[in-house]
């Protein structure tokens, strides 16, 4: 029957017998797989590579000569390396009465056998070998009977591989059957069959179940003296903090502290000289800069508050409203008979509910100038009238024509004119909107020198640098601390620098007008950072206050002290100070990355409420008792005045 290939081939008209190719001058058998048992080499002509690396490295360890090595000559390296086998040969066991006998050909195959001689003992027959005869007569054995043991002895218990390095113990013992299983297998086998493994099991659970119980009466042993230390601490921190008060109309979003909170130094707490209560949520303080000359001026503040309007069905008011505010003017009143203070109203101004206040520190064009951030998206300037008495102490001057897009709130400003005087002053304000305005106040308006989009979401706080009033800081909720060159338009251009140090939004900037380059931040991540204008890589210097950080504000006079508002954490005064500088001095920050401390100083704790507004006043008057400061706090809308000890 013809195979599948000839059947094949017989469509395109091949024939048996024909060869194959065009011209049927091909091969005309078929390529068939043989095994083969001579000596021939690769190729058509049998002639490539007939001499394999094996054959030599077995036949020489054998003493086997190749045939066509028959009439060679030994050399001196052979008779030495022939010597050395016959030397090792004679001290190993029965692997003596094997050698030789074991030679790997290209054929696979073995070329001589063991006779038996009298005393029953196998002896192996050596010497050259015509292996093309052995095929040819069919006498060529293809296997030895020997035993297992004989077998491994012959090999030296190696396998038959390249470089026949692999050691047979493990299988040769269980040949033997002498290869048991580890001691605790065979007890668990023995267990089973002698039906004793359930027992052992159930006393292996009963011991898991009281380990578990030991360690669960452990744990509760622990967390009761935690919970007692614990309970300690704050019965002996209960005079010095207040808790926390929590309110869901509030943007605070802290994260966990970066760094641990200083201690601060051993100092009486102070204590509120005056109460006022203005009716309506405050946020914002700011103390009259130009009453020194001046005595029933120089203790004289401004009130900022914010109230939201709730009606029944949840709607916007009828005037179209839904947040509103004053500006109350107030007077620090010192009592003859003792420390304490009184505040008398001065004037009210109802007004758009107010985010800040801000005084122009100079005077421009012969005014003295305070701006208003009010929650209707404008940004209302006011006149101070000092030369009068008179009820009137305030009187609007000009406004923004409104915000800068629909329901943007106005949410902080500054002014360019903090170090000197000057008639081209500017005014920086930010938006809820995330952007930025730029603005120039002139007789009759204020102009809009540049707007640009700052951040992705509510910018809350401007600042200018006062050392360079052409650089601006904002701060947004996006977590963003950036600087912006207004000579570039910053509307086209990158801002100098965008940093995402603070873990939550960034809510207050200030530059210190004591010394130049540096300017602090805080954040709703609880922390107060300060940083080196020259290099804004990192921070020179960090602390968690506990609270969201809403107003910083640098005193009037002393280059190191920074009054802090910190939301649900009250009010502080920190102590920045510079390595290698007196703390009065108004040196700048050195060069090459200066060393920076802050140190908690005291810590005012009487508001029951959010923590927003704070300011020194600007005056020396009664500083011999302590310098005054006012503060005020949001939901229970209080205002306290009180001193630095």
């Amino acid at each position: 029957m013809p195979s599948f290939a000839e059947q094949q081939l017989a469509k395109y008209g091949w024939k048996h017998g024909e060869g194959l190719g065009k011209d049927r001058s091909g091969i005309t058998r078929a390529i068939t797989v043989s095994k083969r048992t001579d000596n021939r080499g690769i190729g058509s002509d049998s002639n490539q590579w007939n001499s394999n690396w094996w054959d030599n490295i077995y036949n020489k360890a054998a003493s086997v000569k190749p045939e066509n090595a028959a009439a060679a000559e030994p050399n001196k390296e052979e008779v030495d390396f022939q010597k050395k086998l016959d030397q090792a040969a004679s001290e190993r066991d029965t692997i003596s009465d094997y050698r030789g006998m074991f030679v790997k050909s290209a054929a696979s195959s073995m070329v001589a056998t063991p006779t038996a001689n009298q005393s029953g003992t196998s002896t192996p027959t050596s010497g050259p070998v015509d292996r093309t005869k052995l095929v040819r007569d069919g006498n060529v054995h293809l296997g030895l009977t020997i035993s297992d043991a004989e077998l491994f002895a012959a090999c030296e218990g190696r396998m038959a591989r390249k470089g026949a390095r692999a050691e047979q113990s493990g299988k040769l013992a269980r040949v033997n059957g002498d290869g048991m299983p580890r001691p605790e297998v065979a007890a668990r086998i023995e267990a089973a069959l002698n039906g004793t493994l359930t027992e052992q099991i159930d006393m292996r659970q009963k011991d898991k179940q009281k380990r578990k119980k030991d360690k669960k009466d452990k744990d509760k042993d622990k967390d009761k003296k935690d919970k007692k230390n614990k309970d300690k601490k704050d019965k002996k921190n209960k005079d010095k903090k207040r808790s926390r008060l929590h309110s869901s109309d509030t943007s605070d979003t802290s994260s966990e502290p970066k760094t641990k909170k200083r201690k601060s130094k051993e100092m009486d707490a102070p204590q509120s000289l005056a109460y006022f209560d203005p009716v309506l949520c405050s946020d914002s303080l700011e103390f009259y800069p130009f009453g020194e000359p001046q005595p029933h001026l120089q203790q004289r503040f401004l009130i900022g508050t914010y109230e939201l309007l709730k009606t029944e069905d949840g709607k916007k008011s009828a005037d179209g409203d839904t947040r509103i505010g004053r500006i109350y003017v107030c007077d620090a009143v010192d009592q003859d008979d003792s420390d304490s203070m009184q505040i008398v109203e001065r004037q009210r101004i109802e007004t758009s509910a107010v985010f800040d206040i801000k005084w122009s520190y100079n005077r421009v064009d012969g005014k003295e100038l305070v701006g208003v951030a009010c929650a209707d998206g404008e940004l209302s300037v006011y006149q101070a009238n000092s030369n009068s008495e008179s009820s009137e102490f305030l009187t609007p001057v000009y406004s923004t024509s409104g915000p800068t897009s629909e329901g943007s709130m106005c949410c902080s400003l500054d002014w360019s004119n903090r170090l000197s005087a000057y008639n081209d002053v500017q005014i920086a304000a930010s938006q809820s909107d995330g952007t930025v305005r730029l603005l120039r106040p002139t007789q009759t308006q204020l102009d809009t020198v540049s707007q640009w989009q700052a951040h992705d979401a509510e910018a809350w706080i401007t600042s200018f640098d006062y050392w360079n009033t052409s650089v601006v800081f904002s701060g947004g909720d996006d977590s963003r601390f950036k600087g912006w060159d207004t000579r570039m338009n910053p509307e086209e251009s990158a801002p100098l620098f965008n940093l995402r140090k603070h873990q939550a939004g960034v809510c207050s900037i200030h530059s210190n007008f004591h010394r130049q380059y540096m300017v602090a931040t805080g954040g709703y991540d609880d922390t107060v950072m300060v940083w080196d204008t020259r290099s804004m890589r990192r921070p020179l210097a960090e602390s968690n206050i506990g609270g969201g950080i809403w107003r910083l504000k640098w005193h009037p006079l002393e280059p190191t002290q920074l009054l802090v508002g910190a939301m649900y954490n009250g009010f502080h005064i920190l102590d920045v100070s510079v390595d290698g500088l007196e703390p009065a001095s108004a040196s700048p920050l050195p060069e090459g990355g200066a060393s920076v401390t802050i140190d908690a100083q005291t810590s005012f704790m009487e508001h029951k409420s959010i923590a927003y507004g704070a300011d020194w006043c600007q005056t020396r008057a009664g500083a011999s008792k302590g310098w005054l400061v006012g503060t005020c706090s949001f939901y229970d809308h209080a205002v306290h005045l009180w001193r630095r000890p």
